[in-house]
């Protein structure tokens, strides 16, 4: 019974990771698709502002999400420990 948990808990974990790591792709996406769209174009400056804000968005939400999860690491220590 302890295996099946533990393997559960790393099951869902994953799944949970899945859509951070899809997210943080984005960006790189966006700034290849506005490396090949023409300079010509009037709104190249406003995608411009638009690819930085999503970079900056994603940067703070991946540090938030780092926190979190070094929190849940020591939390989880500290239970292994403690037990």
């Amino acid at each position: 019974m302890k295996d099946i948990n533990h393997t559960f808990i790393i099951n869902v974990l994953y799944f949970l990771q899945v859509p951070v790591q899809r997210v943080t792709k984005y960006p790189l996406l966006l700034a290849r698709l506005l490396k090949a769209t023409p300079s010509v174009r009037p709104d190249i400056q406003e995608a411009k502002k638009r690819l930085k804000q999503a970079q900056t968005n994603i940067e703070l939400h991946l540090e938030h999400m780092n926190a979190v999860n070094i929190s849940r690491s020591t939390y989880l220590v500290q239970f292994k420990i403690e037990k």
